[in-house]
């Protein structure tokens, strides 16, 4: 079982966006896990989290990722322990949903998704409260 303190900066705000895709509806199997050369890095390697879906692609930034074949290892370790029911305790599910930008800048975030083209699932179990908040806004802009 991964503990918080077990994971990384990038695989905390990594695992708080694939949460809060999660809760706006969207699959896990649309959620993966890039390694790419990164401007928001000087060029070094980025961490991200990446929405795929209806042929479209969102890319949220997680940390630097300097050693790339580290950063794929911790998310290959993280991935096998929630894939085996493990997953990490729900006290630091949370602790990772409450910190992660994604929610704490949930409007901005909602928006962006959508100013890329991507449709958000209807989604009656999402508790990402501000996401009608966002709805609202998009809907009032069309």
């Amino acid at each position: 079982m991964t503990r918080y303190d077990d994971l990384s900066p990038r695989m905390r705000r990594f695992l708080g966006a694939f949460i809060a895709f999660r809760k706006l509806g969207f699959s896990a199997d649309d959620v993966h896990f890039g390694v790419v050369p990164s401007v928001e890095c000087g060029g070094g390697f980025g961490a991200y989290a990446v929405l795929k879906t209806g042929g479209r692609e969102f890319w949220m930034f997680a940390g630097e990722a300097s050693d790339p074949a580290a950063a794929k290892d911790e998310y290959r370790r993280v991935s096998l322990d929630f894939s085996s029911g493990e997953g990490i305790p729900e006290s630091d599910y949370e602790r990772v949903w409450q910190e992660s930008e994604c929610r704490v800048r949930s409007v901005e975030f909602v928006l962006a998704i959508l100013r890329k083209g991507i449709r958000l699932p209807d989604c009656p179990r999402s508790d990402l409260a501000h996401v009608l908040l966002a709805r609202a806004a998009v809907s009032e802009v069309n």
